[in-house]
């Protein structure tokens, strides 16, 4: 290889280690999934669960987040994560230990997207069937059954809805108005067909589809 031939050689293999040298120094290169773990390993898990079994409320200091991936709608998780939703839980998680909600930590649109990201690649769950529950087929029967199964399994003694522009029920967990923009249908029906896989002991019916 001639001089002219080396030091192209040189130039090149000094270009490409500037290159490496930024992405080391500059954090905002680094990869989103990397990024986003370093977030929920310094932050959410003070208080979340990211791996695990099911287990008493009781027992936990905020949901579980073991299944986020499949839970959450990501347009809502931005808007959680972001600090434009209001809070789930008017009494905090614990209602035993207190009756007003803790403030969640905020992170910004990027982190949030990232966090979302990770979520969806590293936390589905395998109990969900996408696609398993159809919108289209729903009926104004279905939905009108539905909000009187809602009240025949005394879900109202501790969730909050909106009926004619009021809000009824407890505040003992999470308030479930607006829960449509928040929860993956798919997530929410196999939830419902039985809760207590999901949150034991902590007063939930066992769906009964027949």
């Amino acid at each position: 290889m001639g001089l002219q031939g080396i030091g192209r050689k040189m130039a090149a293999t000094g270009i490409l280690a500037a290159g490496l040298l930024v992405l080391v120094q500059d954090p905002s290169l680094a990869s989103d999934q990397a990024r986003a773990k370093d977030l929920l390993q310094q932050t959410c898990v003070q208080c979340h669960r990211l791996e695990g079994t099911a287990d008493s409320r009781f027992n936990l200091r905020a949901p579980d987040l073991i299944w986020a991936g499949s839970k959450y709608q990501r347009s809502w998780l931005i808007r959680w994560l972001t600090g434009k939703e209001a809070p789930l839980y008017v009494k905090g998680y614990r209602w035993d230990l207190t009756d007003v909600p803790a403030k969640h930590p905020m992170v910004s649109e990027g982190e949030a997207n990232a966090i979302a990201d990770y979520f969806a690649e590293h936390h589905k769950d395998p109990r969900v069937t996408v696609g398993a529950f159809d919108l289209s087929k729903v009926t104004k029967f279905d939905v009108a059954f539905g909000g009187v199964a809602y009240k025949a399994h005394a879900c109202l003694g501790c969730h909050t809805i909106e009926e004619n522009g009021k809000l009824i029920g407890g505040q003992q967990s999470a308030a479930l108005q607006k829960s449509g923009q928040r929860y993956d249908k798919d997530w929410l029906f196999r939830f419902a067909l039985n809760p207590q896989a999901f949150v034991p002991h902590s007063g939930e019916f066992l769906a009964d589809a027949t």
